[in-house]
């Protein structure tokens, strides 16, 4: 019988047995820079995005920050109690207010005018009136006494002296009289000035009041419809701001699973290298080998 065949089988195998075990040291390696490889790309995952005070967590916090600082102005410095819109709907009531009081005070001297002092031009026109024809009759009948006592008798006036009093009164008198219808002329225009001045103070009036209505509705404005706008941004920032943090919350969850499977990845293909070269058969192998070279020549070759 010839022994050849196992011992070239033995050597078959334990020449199979020294390639695995020298490929076990570079399987090893390869181990080695698969490992490195994911653990190079886990901590730069875990360090980048997952840690707080990484970079991806510095820009989650500056967006969260930035989205707050938003909202907390626009609810303190525009919706709170001291803030722009409350002192703005402020203002525009006390323009309102200031406006409707003026056409309230325009409205009383309107009134003073047109009634009182109209009625106190009047009156004083009736007394003059009164006073003055009576004043220019007497003036008239003074004069007329005068030239009565004033005769003349044989070309000569013996009671000039005597009749000059009574025209200088009379003279008097009618200029008085004169002057009263003078004056009660002017006061009867005056009252028709007075009516005009009052009619202007009725426009000027109902202009303050639509000033004042006009600031009444801004007010209104500011304080329902714009305030209402402004709550509604603020609403939409807080939404806004929330939706994002649950994107990011998401985000970093995909990524913590991620990581994870990076971890079984690498735990699989770390096993599946070890199966390539299993100590126990490299060994079982060499044996074997040893084995069939040790009996091919006990046969005889």
């Amino acid at each position: 019988m010839n022994g050849l065949p196992l011992v070239i089988l033995g050597v078959a195998l334990f020449a199979l047995a020294y390639v695995l075990w020298k490929i076990q040291g570079r399987i090893n390696e390869i181990m080695r820079a698969v490992d490195l490889g994911f653990k190079a790309i886990e901590d730069g995952v875990r360090k980048n995005l997952l840690d707080p005070n990484g970079a991806f967590g510095g820009v989650t916090k500056a967006v969260d920050k930035s989205f707050m600082t938003m909202e907390n102005s626009l609810t303190q410095n525009m919706l709170g109690p001291g803030g722009v819109l409350s002192t703005t709907t402020g203002t525009l009531n006390t323009a309102r207010d200031v406006f409707h009081q003026a056409g309230n005070d325009i409205h009383d001297a309107r009134i003073l005018l047109a009634q009182d002092m109209r009625k106190i031009i009047t009156d004083s026109g009736t007394i003059l009136d009164d006073v003055g024809h009576p004043l220019v009759d007497a003036g008239g009948w003074l004069n007329n006494i005068g030239n009565d006592i004033d005769v003349d008798i044989g070309g000569l006036h013996p009671f000039k002296d005597l009749a000059k009093p009574f025209r200088d009164v009379g003279g008097t008198v009618d200029t008085v009289g004169d002057k009263c219808l003078e004056a009660e002329d002017q006061l009867n225009q005056m009252s028709t000035k007075v009516l005009d001045a009052a009619a202007k103070l009725d426009a000027l009036r109902t202009g303050a009041d639509n000033v004042g209505n006009e600031f009444n509705g801004l007010s209104i404005y500011v304080d329902t419809t714009f305030r209402a706008g402004v709550r509604t941004s603020v609403d939409d920032l807080e939404k806004a701001r929330v939706s994002l943090d649950q994107l990011f919350a998401a985000f970093t969850t995909g990524v913590g699973t991620s990581i994870q499977e990076l971890e079984n990845a690498r735990r699989f293909l770390d096993s599946q290298l070890l199966q390539l070269v299993n100590n126990r058969l490299t060994a079982a192998l060499a044996v074997a080998g040893i084995i069939f070279i040790v009996i091919g020549v006990s046969i005889g070759i």
